[in-house]
């Protein structure tokens, strides 16, 4: 059976019907997996809502098919206490995803609250959104796909990632750089091939023939190189733009199959799908961000001047500088990293860090001036590309002059609508770098920065601010102001003051000798506590006694004292039992240890403290005519016998004797005290 060329474009078999299906069925599969599709079907695939990957869709475009915002009025700020390490992206929900140099994917929903985080374990890049929803996230060495929920699905190992982003595909095919070698991977993380390119931290942009294209650099001489790659893996071609002038950048593709890329020296690129050049427009400063197509197919370029291009290569208008409301002189643009357009031309572009202020800038389709945005933190920049959705830009940052703290990025949300407010909740008291958070409505706000930022409707508002644990159980830290309510716009801004607490644990000893107060609980630092033992009866008290240095007595040995609370730990009221000895009318008791001495006179009695456990010896000494005859009230198994022969009656007698004395008159005990006593002569 074989198939030949009919009218009209057609195929015609001529064989057997059996061999007419196994021929077409191969015939279908090699068009799948050369993915030999049409541009019509490549512009369907592309995402109609959210911003899926880095510059949006596999052509990577950087044009959004909605507008953008209007005013530079901010939605909500979510800040992490590290730079961040990726762009952020947006899932047809509204969930915002974004890597951060702490090592965590974050997915943030639409008002700005946490979702959920992940640890990566390693450093992470920009992630990209599966048709399925699933988010894939390059690390240095492995691809992670977690689900919408934020369980991992798969983890696939890599080569070295020199920081390229992910690229999803029009079929859902991915596909990773990873230091010169491209993947292809399947949705179920299977690795379909992987191609030996000069890519090196440029990801790749997907044609409508579904050729892969990739910006890198060859050679001492730091050659640059746009190069092409089919679907099966194979270099198709590569396009030097020369010595000293690398392709660092993801190049762009059109819906015609025109590629764009732009160099280390300013000069944009366009390139037919077979690798031969369109045209060149050369200009003479660096760009910093990569290119992106409006939807007239208008060719935008930035750097530290922002070029607007026909697709037949000639120049639209150029601006070196920008007029604002704000200054009478011609403003510079800062270090433009990143760039967007909506899908009314207009042209969003993101300033880099620099030891100045930075700003997220809005262009008119003419290159006007429209309105701009400053980054608050001087030395915080946009080192990252922007994404538009939903009438919203979001734009990620990094610190990276900050005089203070330089390891601290933002998350940024434009686009406020006049019956919202923007509500700024910032803390005190809280240690660099730690997590906070605040329950607004209902809806927890989390936030790693001194403060958290968010859009909220006009109206009346309550608010908790929870108790939040630490790594040890026995240090909590506590809001002075837990909750309230506020009404907005009259208030748009709450400060939290948070202090820590400390676990004290009071505890007696013996257990049963007393009790003390207060109760164990929580208490603040440098906080000063009355402390009080109460003994039973038949114990009194002896002394305090801490576990900790963080804990200080102003007195240990009266039963009531201020505590001085420097930390947790531990306070004790020790008591002692209290023996009472009574001497019979025939002699004395001398107590001799432990000291000090004592000697009960007769027919009288003493009421001592004793330590508990301590040995306790007595001596009973009598007077003539009466000889020592035993103790009374001395529980046997407790009392060690003065003589082979011990007394067998647990009540001692004394009787009236001769006036001869016998030799063991004088009799010593030693006994152990664990309670109330008597000894009897």
């Amino acid at each position: 059976m074989r198939l030949v060329a009919g009218m009209n474009g057609t195929w015609e078999a001529q064989g057997s019907r059996k061999g007419v299906l196994i021929s077409l069925i191969i015939f279908a599969t090699l068009l799948t997996f050369t993915g030999e599709a049409n541009p019509s079907l490549w512009a369907s695939t592309l995402p109609t809502s959210g911003w899926p990957m880095l510059q949006h869709d596999a052509g990577h475009t950087s044009s959004s098919a909605y507008p953008g915002p209007t005013t530079n009025l901010t939605r909500w700020v979510f800040g992490v206490p590290s730079a961040y390490q990726s762009s952020p992206v947006v899932a047809s929900s509204g969930t915002i995803y974004v890597v951060a140099s702490d090592r965590h994917l974050y997915a943030l929903n639409p008002d700005g609250s946490l979702k959920w985080s992940r640890k990566l374990g390693e450093v992470g890049y920009t992630p990209a959104i599966g048709l399925d929803g699933t988010i894939y996230v390059p690390t240095v060495h492995r691809i992670l796909a977690f689900t919408a929920a934020g369980v991992l699905k798969w983890n696939l190992q890599t080569a070295q990632n020199s920081g390229a982003a992910l690229t999803v595909g029009p079929n859902g095919q991915i596909y990773s750089v990873n230091t010169g070698t491209v993947y292809s991977i399947t949705p179920s993380g299977n690795v379909t091939w992987a191609a030996n390119a000069t890519c090196q931290a440029s990801p790749v942009a997907v044609g409508p023939a579904g050729t892969l294209y990739c910006g890198g650099a060859a050679g001492n001489d730091l050659k640059g190189l746009v190069s092409a790659i089919n679907s099966r893996g194979i270099v198709d071609w590569t396009f030097s733009t020369g010595a000293a002038n690398p392709v660092h950048l993801s190049p762009a593709v059109g819906s015609t199959g025109v590629v764009y890329a732009a160099s280390a020296n300013g000069t944009v690129y366009a390139l037919n799908s077979d690798g031969s050049l369109r045209w060149k427009n050369i200009n003479p400063r660096r760009m910093n961000a990569p290119v992106a197509i409006g939807a007239d197919g208008t060719i935008y370029a930035a750097g530290a001047k922002v070029v607007a291009i026909a697709p037949d290569g000639t120049l639209k208008w150029v601006q070196n500088c920008y007029y604002s409301p704000f200054s009478t002189s011609c403003l510079p643009f800062g270090a433009v990293s990143g760039i967007a357009v909506d899908s009314n031309g207009v042209i969003y572009l993101g300033e880099g860090a620099s030891l100045g202020s930075s700003y997220l800038l809005a262009l008119s389709p003419d290159g006007t001036f429209l309105w701009r945005y400053r980054i608050p933190q001087v030395g915080e920049g946009i080192e990252s590309q922007p994404a538009l959705a939903n009438g919203t830009i979001y734009f990620a940052t990094a610190c990276s002059f900050c005089p203070v703290n330089g390891t601290e990025g933002h998350l940024y949300s434009l686009g406020r609508s006049p019956s919202e407010s923007l509500f700024r909740v910032s803390q005190t008291g809280m240690l660099p770098n730690a997590s906070w958070s605040v329950k607004l409505d209902g809806k927890n706000f989390v936030s790693n920065s001194s403060s958290v930022s968010f859009t909220i409707a006009n109206g009346t508002h309550n608010w908790i601010a929870p108790t939040i644990s630490t790594s040890l159980s026995t240090v909590r830290i506590i809001p002075r102001n837990g909750s309230g309510s506020l009404a907005v716009p009259q208030s748009t801004s709450l400060v939290i003051s948070f202090v820590k607490q400390y676990l004290v644990e009071f505890r007696v000893f013996p257990s049963g000798g007393g009790s003390t107060t207060p109760p164990t609980g929580w208490f603040f630092l440098l906080q000063k506590v009355a402390i009080s033992a109460m003994p039973r009866p038949g114990f009194a008290f002896a002394y305090w006694s801490t576990g900790s240095n963080s804990l200080r007595l102003d007195s240990a040995s009266t039963s009531r004292a201020t505590l001085l609370i420097n930390g947790s730990g531990t306070v004790t009221a020790t008591f002692d039992p209290e023996i009472t000895i009574s001497s019979g009318s025939g002699g004395s008791v001398l107590f001799l240890t432990p000291p000090p001495p004592l000697t009960v006179l007769p027919s009288t009695s003493s009421t001592i403290p004793v330590a508990y456990g301590s040995d306790v010896v007595l001596y009973a000494q009598s007077n003539p005519p009466y000889v020592f005859a035993g103790w009374l009230g001395v529980t046997p198994d407790k009392t060690r016998p003065a003589s082979p022969q011990p007394r067998k009656s647990v009540r001692a007698r004394q009787n009236q004797r001769s006036r001869r004395q016998p030799s063991n008159r004088r009799v010593g005990r030693g006994i152990r005290c664990s309670s109330r006593e008597r000894r009897y002569f």
